[in-house]
């Protein structure tokens, strides 16, 4: 099987280059970056199954280079955690919300590091094969209501992560549930169901698992 690719992004050279060493030796491609420039650099030349960065770097921080790769042509899917010592909750929920998969406070153990890349690109993998059966999944529309053909059109507004929600929200299945599954808290799934929803323009608690529900079932019938 061939090697899944990390992009280490963290200017503490120790921390970077002992970071790079435990991924190795656990299987990883890692390729090293001091700063978010030469981040930058790295992703036009490549693809990256994955990306890890700290946020606070002196020329570009995380969260610039996290929302210039999300408006990139190459590598803007590929699932991004932040490893950082900012612990303020504030912070966590703000890198979160701009597209973030996973963030990990330091000092944090290096086997933690490699059970949320695992399970992060775990999860893409799942995305990935979300999207391809998209077409199926939303094709009838005949039973939806105006609002709900409306939240239909919006749903690439969502992003990978909140897609996977919505598809595990459209099979029924509970808010601890889904964190159980995505190795997340349960604060975070229900976090992403408001946000869905938001994007979606629905109302009402159960609007967005009703429509879920909905398109599950055109589906299959």
């Amino acid at each position: 099987m061939q090697s899944k690719s990390v992009l280490l992004v963290e200017d503490e050279k120790i921390l970077r280059e002992n970071i790079a060493e435990f991924l190795e030796v656990k299987g990883y491609e890692v390729v090293q970056c001091q700063n978010g420039n030469e981040a930058l650099v790295q992703l036009l030349e490549r693809d990256f199954d994955i990306i890890v960065s700290d946020i606070v770097m002196s020329d570009l921080t995380g969260t610039q280079l996290l929302e210039k790769i999300r408006t990139m042509k190459v590598n803007k899917e590929a699932p991004f955690i932040f490893i950082s010592a900012k612990t303020d909750p504030k912070d966590i929920r703000e890198s979160m919300n701009i597209g973030a998969d996973d963030y990990l406070p330091k000092p944090f153990l290096f086997h933690d590091l490699e059970r949320s890349i695992q399970k992060r690109l775990e999860r893409f993998a799942e995305v990935k094969s979300t999207s391809q059966s998209e077409d199926g999944m939303y094709r009838k529309v005949n039973e939806l209501s105006p609002a709900e053909v409306n939240a239909l059109s919006l749903l690439n507004t969502l992003t990978k992560t909140q897609k996977i929600v919505f598809e595990k929200i459209s099979k029924g299945i509970s808010s601890n549930e889904i964190a159980e599954q995505l190795d997340i808290s349960v604060r975070t799934v229900l976090n992403h169901r408001h946000n869905i929803a938001k994007k979606l323009q629905l109302q009402g608690t159960y609007s967005t698992m009703r429509l879920g529900l909905k398109l599950k079932s055109n589906t299959n019938s």
